[in-house]
């Protein structure tokens, strides 16, 4: 069997004591080490293929140097990947790894996450609300060291972090009119949450801020229960715009469909009309016309989140309560 390279061969090799390999290694705050020693120990140590024993580590730190993720969007969902991607790019910079748990509770009434919690496999929980989705709040364990993301429940209490869907709807509504709308549609979907409540806020503070009456914005939900339903609501809209020129629609799914729906019945996009989603797709440049959207701030609000939940490993009291704007991306739609 090939022995396992260790700490010690890197520093040999490296011609500096272990104690500076481990400094290197483990990013370790106020080390100091030149740019140039440090950068030789990380190609020695690649070159002879060593990596850090973090079993042991945790022995003489005690941390897992693992962090929970909670979510309950599929693993699959691009908002869920965003999200992991930011919290990725901060745990990697501090040798922690991402473990992906439930907060379901088992036959004894003790959650995945509480559970991995307890017997410090994991060293905090990042949970990430799915707010198109009833929250259930009687899972959550406020005593394990936490960050709540997009869960708006504005305690000053626990650390979170939250995207401002009242100024990205404020944003987009005031381009609008900055550009002579003064008559235009809300589409959003059947449900109420936290997340649409601030939207809707955000577009009615526009219009109030701007003189706007707000008889002049007409809010229509989806309605509907299947794809099908929606699309058939959608083209009724578009078939009875009155004098309405502008569309702001919660879902990009929802533009999509607007842009589909327009094509089939000969409405001109943006001549017409013009459409503006309050949330972004990786195909927005691709559709025709490309599509005017908010680009909501996932992969930051991923890093914040993965900046807090370290802090407060490292024994941070206070607590952050953190909220971050999205970007209005002008497009051809609007």
């Amino acid at each position: 069997m090939k022995k396992r390279v260790t700490s010690l061969d890197v520093a040999k090799a490296a011609g500096v004591s272990r104690a500076t390999v481990s400094y290197v290694l483990n990013n370790k705050a106020g080390a100091k080490v030149s740019a140039a020693t440090a950068g030789k120990v990380l190609t020695v140590s690649k070159k002879i293929g060593y990596f850090p024993d973090f079993a042991a580590t945790s022995l003489k730190t005690h941390q897992a140097f693992s962090v929970g993720v909670v979510s309950g969007y599929d693993i699959s969902e691009l908002r869920l990947v965003q999200i992991l991607q930011g919290i990725k790019n901060v745990l990697s910079r501090h040798n922690y790894n991402i473990l992906l748990c439930s907060s379901k509770k088992e036959n004894d009434g003790v959650s995945e996450y509480e559970r991995l919690y307890y017997s410090k496999k994991i060293d905090g929980v990042i949970h990430i609300s799915r707010q198109d989705e009833s929250m259930d709040f009687s899972n959550l364990n406020f005593n394990v060291t936490s960050v709540f993301v997009d869960f708006h429940m504005n305690n000053p209490d626990i650390n979170s972090v939250d995207i401002n869907y009242s100024q990205c709807a404020y944003d987009s509504a005031k381009y609008l009119i900055d550009n002579g709308h003064r008559k235009f549609i809300y589409f959003a979907p059947a449900f109420a949450t936290s997340q649409e409540s601030e939207r809707m806020e955000g577009i009615m503070r526009a219009c109030s801020d701007n003189n706007i009456p707000a008889e002049n914005i007409k809010i229509v939900d989806s309605g509907a229960v299947s794809a099908e339903e929606e699309k058939n609501k959608i083209l009724g809209l578009l078939n009875n715009l009155e004098d309405y020129t502008a569309l702001i629609v919660s879902w990009a799914s929802f533009a999509f469909e607007v842009l589909n729906g327009a094509v089939k019945i000969g409405l001109k996009v943006p001549d017409d009309l013009k459409v503006i989603s309050l949330s972004a797709s990786p195909f927005a440049n691709f559709s025709c016309p490309s599509l005017t959207s908010i680009q909501l701030p996932l992969i930051e609000i991923g890093e914040r989140s993965a900046e807090i939940l370290l802090n407060a490993i490292n024994g941070e009291q206070e607590k952050q309560n953190v909220v971050i704007n999205g970007k209005l991306r002008i497009r051809d739609s609007a």
